[in-house]
């Protein structure tokens, strides 16, 4: 089981993967991170994201659900 998913990128396809894990059991906490704060607010809203995270700190998996083009900057900003 993951203890602690850190999902950045809150929309279809991480939020998707964060609910079905969730489902499964096979996560406990689920972190959210967005560039949106609406994003991030309403995935936590939504259930998706236990809370709304301000950095990864001690994840057990770290998700990056973001677009392909954005993907080299966001693990920059990692």
């Amino acid at each position: 089981m993951i203890e602690r998913l850190a999902l950045v990128g809150c929309g279809l396809i991480g939020g998707s993967l964060a609910l079905a894990l969730k489902a499964a059991g096979a996560v406990g906490e689920v972190i959210g991170f967005d560039a949106d704060d609406a994003v991030t607010a309403r995935a936590v809203e939504l259930g998706i994201c236990d809370r709304a995270g301000v950095e990864l700190g001690d994840a057990d998996l770290v998700v990056i659900a973001v677009p392909v083009k954005q993907m080299s900057r966001v693990i920059d900003e990692l």
